[in-house]
């Protein structure tokens, strides 16, 4: 799911990643540092967009 940021409000400890996409293009994830799960991405193509990941609910 895709969010604008200015719609979401993100909290908690997360680290940081870049990687590159299937597209090609970069992206930055980022994931939980408690346990690890992925739990966004911004696509450098569109990086005021927030895309979640399916399953990823609120404290670990």
């Amino acid at each position: 799911m895709g969010f604008e940021q200015g719609r979401v409000r993100i909290r908690g400890d997360m680290r940081q990643y870049e990687d590159t996409s299937d597209a090609g293009q970069g992206i930055v994830r980022y994931f939980c540092t408690i346990c690890g799960t992925r739990l966004y991405s911004v696509p450098g193509s569109v990086p005021e967009l927030r895309i979640f990941y399916a399953g990823v609910a609120p404290g670990c």
